[in-house]
């Protein structure tokens, strides 16, 4: 049981580890008036997307991804902290619940490890809305 959790962890952090390698920063706004984006967008191999998200403490936070290849994920972070709310390989790609702090979150989109090494690719849609409770 412990060396599953410890390769749950590991598998998890994964993307935390190579961030230094193709990692790219896109800053999602809402046209006014709306409470939400849609994002399409792809990754190859290695490369790692985080989307940066503004949000109160307290707001609802929603988000939906739809990935091309079922190896690609996303997490969930609150702003550099490592320690991800949310884990797409252990959860699924399905986020919602009210937002713990203020400050940015990040939606970090990325391949599986072993699909990453294979130079496999993902196109994929990201809904993200941000509501008050």
């Amino acid at each position: 049981m412990r060396f599953l959790i410890a390769f749950c962890l590991a598998f998890a952090l994964w993307p935390l580890a190579t961030s230094a390698q193709g990692l790219q920063e896109e800053r999602i706004t809402f046209e006014p008036g709306t409470t939400g984006a849609v994002i399409s967008g792809g990754i190859n191999g290695n490369q790692i997307v985080d989307y940066l998200i503004t949000a109160q403490a307290g707001q609802r936070m929603e988000v939906t991804f739809e990935p091309s290849n079922p190896s690609a994920y996303f997490n969930l972070l609150y702003e550099k902290n490592p320690k991800a709310l949310h884990i797409g390989t252990l959860y699924g790609n399905r986020f919602s619940d009210t937002l713990p702090a203020t400050g940015d979150y990040r939606v970090r989109v990325y391949l599986a490890n072993s699909a990453a090494r294979r130079g496999e690719t993902a196109a994929y849609m990201l809904q993200v809305s941000i509501e008050d409770e």
